[in-house]
């Protein structure tokens, strides 16, 4: 019984050999099934990729991402500050 990886290029390249199909889709398949056969099919290529940062809709992407867009609460920053843990404190450990 062949595994799931050899079925899929067994498939592939019967695909490809295909000759009713258009050429540019012949050759996607065989990039699949080169890439599925060297065993990179979960490997990065986004080398050369580069990122147009001036486009709006990446600068707001990343605004978000980066969290630089979120309005800044002086009153609930106050508020909050009761709660966080003092450096210097010393907790007691009598429960220890």
């Amino acid at each position: 019984m062949a595994s799931y990886v050899e079925r899929v290029l067994d498939f592939l390249e019967r695909l490809s050999k295909n000759e009713e199909i258009d050429k540019i889709l012949r050759e996607d398949v065989e990039w699949a099934v080169d890439v599925i056969s060297a065993n990179k099919l979960y490997q990065g290529g986004l080398d050369g990729f580069k990122i147009q940062e001036d486009r709006p809709e990446v600068k707001t992407w990343t605004e978000i991402i980066n969290m630089r867009a979120i309005p800044y609460n002086i009153v609930e920053h106050e508020r909050l500050k009761q709660y966080e843990e003092k450096k210097n404190d010393k907790k007691d450990p009598k429960g220890i």
